[in-house]
């Protein structure tokens, strides 16, 4: 329920109009039955986009009913993409969209439509690169794709700290230590001394060194 909620909120498409009639019947019914409460607060005012479905209108339907609604909303926003492919926030809203309904591949075409439309824009190689890394969990080595994408980040960011990081691993990985002491030691300049994540990265540092010397 978590995901999908999630999805909704990512989704800033009018209802009347995008979805099938038999859904909109639905919310107006769940409308109609809490008509007598307290207003609701619009989806907006709780940090929502503006179009976005309200959230405790999911709430009243089965699980099987919320996984279809969320998906027929990905598809047509999908769907009008095809015809409106240069709406770069609709890519990268189409990509979170994928990512929270746990659709990795998907999740990183979308990124890509994104990309190619604004080439020097770290921000859908970031998202690509983090979806794929989640996609596989935080115990496998970064994919491929995901490192190319840091190393793309890295031309554009060169401060980026969360793309060193992860082209620094996968130098260490790849038996290239000398460049991964190289990248760390940048990043390493940049974190508070007093925080654990300087003592964890001042260790690996000390690895790969120690790997240099064999």
């Amino acid at each position: 329920m978590i995901r999908l909620a999630r999805a909704a909120r990512e989704l800033a498409i009018p209802l009347e109009g995008e979805l099938p009639p038999v859904f909109l019947a639905r919310l107006r019914g769940h409308e109609k039955a809490r008509a007598g409460g307290p207003p609701a607060m619009p989806p907006a005012a709780r940090g929502a986009p503006p179009g976005a479905p309200d959230p405790s209108l999911i709430e009243g339907m089965t699980a099987g009913e919320r996984t279809e609604f969320i998906e027929s909303m990905v598809a047509r926003l999908a769907e009008r993409l095809e015809r409106e492919p240069d709406d770069y926030e609709g890519w990268m809203r189409l990509g979170r969209s994928y990512g929270v309904l746990g659709k990795a591949g998907k999740s990183a075409e979308a990124y890509g439509r994104a990309t190619a439309l604004r080439p020097d824009d770290p921000a859908p190689l970031v998202a690509r690169a983090r979806g794929l890394m989640s996609a596989v969990g935080e115990k496998a080595p970064p994919p491929a794709r995901a490192i190319a994408d840091f190393r793309r980040v890295l031309e554009l960011d060169p401060g980026h700290g969360e793309a060193i990081w992860v082209v620094g691993l996968a130098e260490a990985r790849g038996g290239r230590p000398r460049e991964a002491v190289a990248l760390w030691e940048r990043l390493l300049a940049k974190i508070d001394p007093e925080l654990p994540q300087h003592k964890l990265l001042a260790a690996e540092i000390e690895r790969a060194k120690t790997a240099l010397e064999k």
